[in-house]
């Protein structure tokens, strides 16, 4: 068995369990591990969510670190605490070289930013794309209830922060597509030349798919771990 250490990393949108399907087939070939970030507590803020999700972890330098969504912003600030080696970016944007970042791109701030609150919080995420449409993607009613049960309610505030990001470019690097939303990043990968794989989905493939993104996730470790010095 490898000895390379997973952190897969969920989307602050979601909730801890995101990555839990997908992490029980990895552990036949890596050691995974599932930061609980504000898991029953406080909610954290966007700039302290890197440090939040390592807290706990004892982990040796020359982890990969996997993130899904949101989480691709944060990949190069949980790198660089962790003294990782290597990123994959898993239907995320792909953070700039430098400077400061904001929960998500302008568009998606927008769409954030007009959508109804109660008291200050938004909805769960997934009641943010019309009745019943993520619970038809997961498609087994008592997943779903799980799935939304381990969702935050944000509020609005959330979103006016920003996060400094740093220098991550020398470090390994590859991208896993699920959706057709984020084609572009995919291709955008593939012009940095790293190993890029697309799979037929949704974005919230690797939670109703896990073994087919498990699949697709080691064969693209595997590529960046092969070509570390």
């Amino acid at each position: 068995m490898s000895t390379v250490d997973l952190v897969l990393l969920h989307s602050p949108l979601v909730g801890p369990g995101f990555w839990r399907p997908v992490s029980e087939v990895l552990q036949a070939r890596w050691r995974c591990w599932l930061p609980a970030v504000a898991n029953d507590g406080e909610l954290v803020s966007w700039r302290d969510w890197p440090s939040a999700a390592i807290a706990e972890l004892s982990i040796a330098p020359g982890a990969i670190v996997v993130g899904h969504s949101a989480a691709g912003f944060l990949l190069p600030s949980v790198a660089h605490l962790l003294n990782a080696s290597g990123l994959v970016f898993v239907d995320a944007l792909i953070p700039p070289d430098s400077g400061f970042v904001p929960p998500a791109d302008p568009e998606f701030l927008q769409f954030v930013r007009r959508m109804p609150s109660e008291d200050g919080l938004l909805p769960r995420w997934s009641r943010w794309w019309g009745e019943g449409a993520i619970e038809r993607l997961i498609g087994d009613a008592q997943v779903y209830e799980r799935f939304e049960r381990d969702l935050p309610r944000l509020p609005v505030a959330w979103f006016n922060d920003r996060l400094e990001i740093p220098p991550w470019r020398h470090l390994g690097a590859g991208y896993l597509a699920t959706s057709e939303r984020f084609a572009p990043s995919a291709r955008d990968a593939q012009t940095r030349g790293w190993p890029v794989l697309t799979l037929t989905g949704t974005h919230l493939h690797p939670f109703v798919a896990p073994r087919d993104t498990a699949s697709a996730l080691s064969d693209i470790i595997r590529s960046i771990t092969s070509h570390r010095p």
